[in-house]
């Protein structure tokens, strides 16, 4: 059996969360102080953290899982993916993957269905880049900028066309040239 601690009503405790050096040039004054909810499975803010030196330090009023960081603000991108190249129809199968300009890793990524559609959450109010790929290939990279947080912006149908030629060397094992 385990103790679970906790501070008495009232009382808080000293909370430091350091700063990644890669962040420490674009980090604010001031963020947000968030906690788990484990009856809920949400994170709640329930403060701020204040920048001293290369942290964010505050207080606590009890021990849970906290995280210093900024809401994203998120929106949907939809749309469908077509071969403009061979018949204007439907690509079942595509990986339709997004990112964002203020992020280096991908925004979202989602798989096609047997319509060639596609709908994921993207950062909201941002520049984006976005791209389908099949089999190996990815083709033109489709320019916007996201919408409104909640929102969604259908962005229609997407051209992919994968080479219209592929070709397969094979040989034995001891090939003559």
């Amino acid at each position: 059996m385990t103790n679970q601690l906790n501070l008495a009503v009232g009382k808080t405790a000293k909370l430091s969360i350091p700063i990644a050096a890669s962040l420490l040039a674009e980090a604010p004054e001031v963020l947000p102080l968030w906690s788990f909810d484990f009856q809920s499975g949400d994170w709640r803010e329930e403060g701020t953290m204040a920048r001293v030196g290369n942290a964010y330090a505050g207080e606590i009023p009890h021990f849970s899982p906290w995280n210093c960081d900024m809401e994203v603000q998120r929106s949907w991108v939809r749309g469908r993916v077509k071969d403009c190249g061979l018949g204007n129809f439907p690509v079942k199968g595509a990986t339709f993957m997004c990112s964002g300009s203020r992020f280096a890793w991908n925004a979202g990524e989602a798989s096609t269905g047997d319509d060639g559609d596609f709908e994921f959450e993207v950062n909201a109010a941002e520049a984006m880049e976005c791209w389908a790929a099949k089999s190996g290939f990815s083709d033109v990279k489709v320019k916007f900028e996201s919408a409104a947080r909640g929102a969604v912006l259908d962005l229609g149908d997407i051209c992919f066309a994968p080479p219209k030629l592929k070709i397969a060397l094979t040989w034995g094992d001891a090939p003559s040239d």
